[in-house]
């Protein structure tokens, strides 16, 4: 069994890590050869096309991986339903998303892209479903394959369109084309059990599964909402410019964001065997301090440093034009110290089977509170009023979680962090002096990394050893 596990965490790493270095590249040349105003039209249309997809999966895709492990022999009756209701709101919203194009943004560049990107939606709402039955037979070689496949099919077509035709609409095509690939790609070895699948539909477990499925897909779409509805709201009220230079922020930051989420799944296991044990409390808490110090131990330099070297990243990555996306960067580098330790602490809630209205409670929260800021902030400031009202919604809503697991085990995160708090004021210091100096940027993030990981080890921080020791219960 760990074997199976360490093999399926890999290839799902493998997967994300491939596939988002390669939509990066993508995303970033484009961006460059776009300009602001083109490209953020087309980022507008892409974020209203992501919460779609999650307001058609309802979390549909994460009760069918779990009934689909319980109930062996209804796999296919719930394969089957789930597939039918999933296609049914997909075909509505993608006519919604057409019909209501103009109420959804305001820049008549997203408006015309939306029927191509009404594809791209119906063809990721599919792939996901797909993906969930791989995961629910644990054969993640097949979400790895299909997050390769689908990402370099983007990238080579997108490329492609871009040198071209240089323009958002052949650019969306092509990305459109690249959806529909990995939906077959991923269809192609589950073939076996999608066929005559009609006949295994169960009318009677419509409503169980929109039922159980919907707090499931109301967490999914918090997550969604904190990353895409900036670019909505930004499409509604600010202008196209403005939309392509929060973006340009943006997408380094959710790339990163991939961290605390493999550090997170990796303490789950361990956190939920230990949960459950009365005589292992003590052992909890001190995995949640683990997991949590190890968050920060990339969190905190990562925040420091990307913040006092926005500027020089920004050009870096997409040249002069974006530089006035520097300080929204700045403000987003900051969210790590927040993000990072908070992935861990909700699987710790996970792990100890909090009540389910406590994360309804917690989606609902931020979701709203997300909303209500940006309106607030946004009008006054653009995307730097964005920027801040992302960072004060992950303060509310990660506090509220915190605090729910505290409830159950009162662990504490400063005693953890006496050399790596020190140490990480020492490397921002060489940080910004290189920077003075006109040290490049690169060569600035290596020898301040260096430095950061070498002080740590002369002090003989213990990071690394009480990280990777396992269980023995």
């Amino acid at each position: 069994m760990n074997k199976t596990i360490a093999k399926n965490s890999f290839l799902m790493l493998l997967g994300q890590t491939v596939g988002r270095l390669l939509r990066a590249g993508i995303i970033i040349y484009a961006a460059r050869i776009l300009g602001a105003d083109s490209w953020g039209s087309l980022e507008n249309a892409l974020s209203i096309s992501a919460l779609f997809v999650i307001f058609a999966d309802l979390g549909i895709n994460s009760l069918l991986i779990r009934e689909a492990n319980r109930k062996p022999e209804e796999r296919k009756a719930y394969l089957a339903t789930s597939l039918i209701i999933k296609t049914s709101l997909v075909a509505i919203l993608a006519v919604l998303m057409n019909v209501f194009a103009g109420k959804l943004s305001n820049l008549p560049g997203a408006i015309v892209l939306m029927p191509i990107v009404a594809l791209i939606f119906i063809f990721d709402s599919l792939r996901d479903l797909g993906i969930s039955l791989s995961r629910s037979l644990e054969k993640m070689e097949i979400e790895a394959a299909v997050n390769i496949v689908t990402n370099l099919f983007i990238v080579i077509l997108g490329f492609l369109a871009l040198r071209q035709f240089g323009t958002n609409q052949s650019f969306a095509v092509a990305y459109s084309i690249g959806a529909a690939i990995g939906t077959i790609a991923v269809f192609v070895p589950l073939k076996k059990y999608f066929q005559g699948i009609w006949k295994s539909f169960d009318k009677k477990l419509v409503k169980p599964i929109i039922l159980s499925a919907w707090p499931f897909g109301l967490v999914s779409l918090l997550g969604i909402v904190m990353i895409n509805i900036d670019m909505m709201m930004l499409g509604l009220i600010s202008t196209a410019a403005e939309v392509g230079f929060y973006s340009a922020a943006q997408k380094p930051i959710q790339f990163i964001y991939i961290i605390p989420s493999l550090i997170s799944a990796a303490f789950l296991p361990s956190l939920s065997r230990l949960a459950c044990k009365n005589d292992k409390k003590d052992c909890f808490r001190d995995r949640i301090e683990q997991g949590v110090k190890a968050t920060l131990f990339i969190a905190l330099p990562a925040a420091i440093g990307g913040a006092i070297l926005a500027e020089p990243i920004m050009l870096l990555l997409y040249g002069s034009g974006y530089i006035a996306a520097t300080t929204s960067f700045m403000i987003l580098c900051l969210t790590f110290v927040v993000v990072f330790p908070s992935a861990l602490v909700v699987n710790a809630a996970f792990a100890a089977e909090r009540n389910q209205k406590e994360f309804v409670v917690y989606a609902v929260l931020g979701i709203a509170g997300k909303i209500i800021l940006d309106l607030i902030f946004i009008p006054l400031f653009g995307i730097i009023g964005a920027a801040v009202s992302t960072m004060l919604n992950q303060i509310i809503i990660n506090a509220y979680i915190w605090k729910k697991v505290r409830e159950i085990t009162d662990f504490s995160v400063l005693p953890q962090l006496k050399k790596i708090i020190p140490t990480t004021g020492i490397m921002g210091i060489v940080a910004y002096v290189n920077l003075l100096i006109g040290v490049p940027v690169l060569v600035n993030i290596i020898v301040a990394a260096g430095i950061y990981l070498g002080i740590l080890w002369l002090l003989g921080e213990d990071i690394f050893r009480k990280t990777t020791e396992l269980e023995t219960e």
